[in-house]
């Protein structure tokens, strides 16, 4: 999903993907949510590093959705 992201290029595209990312968290039951926002939260920790300054906006929405 981090690449999903990654390489979406044009803002409606990023802010669709990043709707549908979010909307996983509420996806077939509530006991999911918990372990997405977890591996959400260390994949971004592991990747941040390594994103261009390009693409922070990209994340940045994701995480603000």
């Amino acid at each position: 999903m981090f690449y999903c992201m990654w390489l979406s290029d044009k803002v409606p595209v990023q802010q669709e993907l990043a709707n549908n990312l979010s909307n996983l968290v509420h996806a077939p039951s509530k006991l999911n949510g918990l372990p997405y926002i977890r591996a959400f939260w260390v994949t971004i920790a592991r990747e941040w590093s390594g994103i261009d300054y390009l693409r922070y906006c990209f994340f940045f929405f994701l995480m603000c959705v």
